[in-house]
Parts: structure tokens; sequence; C-alpha cells
């Protein structure tokens, strides 16, 4: 018995000790890290700007849509009426009116692609411009944390999530750019100072020598004047460096909801031999 009691005692002082070490561990400041993670698609897909810009894209997108159906109705029904007219009309007088129809199917189908082609471009035009007011801000971040690098997550293995800072940097950005429909105060940018070079003392001018008296006597003999010492000439001061900008991060393609086709390739109507 006394025995059972005794290595109870001991078994509870050594787990007592066990979680005082884990407490000790636990109230210790984390580590700064000098590499950091985000998410690129989380960090556009949830600001405020990333927002805005899915739902415009989507509201075209649907609009879009309801209109390629309506013009392939349109085209449907003109196809029947013209198929309809064909035993009434002469070969050669059909032949006109198919190619025709078919000219007009194709081109309404080219004017309708590019129409899609223009929302996928304004829609990348816009996460450049989000991720060109990030870089700043994640700059900052960066600095106030002691990294010297931030990495996308999706190409890191394994990682802390401590050293992750999508959260951080969506509410930065939304604190700057909000979703874009007004005007705020950019971020600053980090980039160097420009040293301007100090300026180069120019040489001060030779005072003119006072003539003595015999110089002031007229020679007997033509004698060549001698030519003035010409100064040399003051070197420019070099140009200033120019900052260098801060690079913007490749734009990760933003997927959009596919656009119906406008029509299905219709069968064209059998020409009388």
């Amino acid at each position: 018995m006394r025995l059972r009691r005794a290595d109870s005692l001991w078994l509870a002082l050594v787990l007592a000790g066990l979680l005082s070490q884990a407490a000790v561990a636990q109230d210790a400041p984390r580590p700064v890290s000098p590499v950091l993670t985000l998410t690129q698609d989380r960090l556009f897909a949830e600001s405020l700007f990333g927002k805005a810009v899915q739902a415009r894209a989507d509201a075209l997108i649907k609009e879009l849509q309801a209109e390629n159906r309506q013009i392939e109705a349109d085209l449907e029904a003109e196809e029947q009426a013209l198929t309809a007219r064909r035993p009434s009309l002469a070969p050669d007088d059909f032949r006109p009116l198919a190619d025709a129809f078919d000219r007009k199917v194709e081109g309404i189908r080219s004017a309708q692609d590019a129409k899609a082609r223009d929302l996928t471009r304004k829609t990348e035009e816009e996460r450049k411009r989000f991720f060109e007011t990030a870089v700043p801000v994640l700059a900052a971040l960066m600095t106030e944390q002691g990294a010297v690098a931030i990495l996308d997550k999706t190409a890191i293995v394994l990682s802390f999530d401590r050293i992750d800072i999508t959260d951080a940097a969506i509410a930065r950005i939304d604190a700057v750019l909000g979703d874009g429909t007004k005007p705020r105060v950019p971020a600053p940018v980090l980039v160097p100072t420009p040293v301007m070079p100090a300026p180069v003392p120019e040489p001060d001018p030779t005072p003119a020598a006072t003539p003595s008296v015999e110089q002031t006597v007229e020679p007997t003999a033509n004698v060549a004047p001698t030519p003035a010492p010409t100064p040399a000439p003051t070197p420019a001061p070099p140009p200033a460096p120019e900052p260098t900008p801060l690079p913007v991060p490749a734009a990760t393609p933003s997927p959009l909801a596919p656009v119906e086709p406008l029509l299905r390739p219709a069968p064209r109507p059998a020409r009388r031999p």
C-alpha cells in the first residue's frame, strides 16, 4: 500500500513539472521569422476590393449569358423560317439566303466572344491594380516584423501558421483601397532616398598681375603677346541614382464562371440539287 502511494506521489510530481514547462513555453514570446507567408488568391478574394470586382464580373457574366440565350433563340427562329421557305424557292434563290444567314451567325458569334474576352481582360486589370496597391502594404508589414521575404503559402511544403500574414494584409489593404469605389490615401512606398552629391567648389579666379615699371615702357621690337592660360572646365556632378521600384508579384489568373457558347453548330438546310 505504501509503495503504491509513493509511486502515485512520484507520478504527480513528474506531471506537475511537465505542465509547468509547457506553461513557460506558451508564455514565451514568439520568435521573429525572417520569412513570412501569405495566400495570394485568398488575399484578393477575401478583400473588399476583390469581392467587389468578383461581384461585378459575375453580374456581367450572367447578363452576357442571358443575351447569348436570347440571340440563340432568335437565330433558331430565323433558321426555321428560312427552312420553311425552301420548298417555294429555286435553288439559285435559296443559296444566297442560306449563305447570308451563315455569315450573320458567324459575325454574331465573333462579337459575343469578343465581349467575353473584354470582360476577362478588365477583371485581370483590376486584379493587377489590387496587387500594385498591395506591394507597399506588404513591404510595411515585412519591415514591421523584421522579415526579409514573403512567400506564397501554396508553394511551401510545411510552415507554421504564426508566420502567415494573410489576415493582417487583408485588413491593411481594406483600409487603404476599400472596395475601389472611393479614392483613398495611398500607402507609403518604401524606396531608398537618393543621395545628392556634394557640390564641387569652383576655382577662384586668378588675380590680374600688376604691370611693373619696365612693362610700361614701350618695347623696341615687335614681340608676340603671351596668350592667357585657359581655365580647366569644371566637371559636371554625377547624376543622382534613381530609386529602385518594388517588384510587383505576378497576378494569378482569377477563375471566372464560364460563358455559355452562343450557338450550337446548326445543320445547314439541304439544298435542292
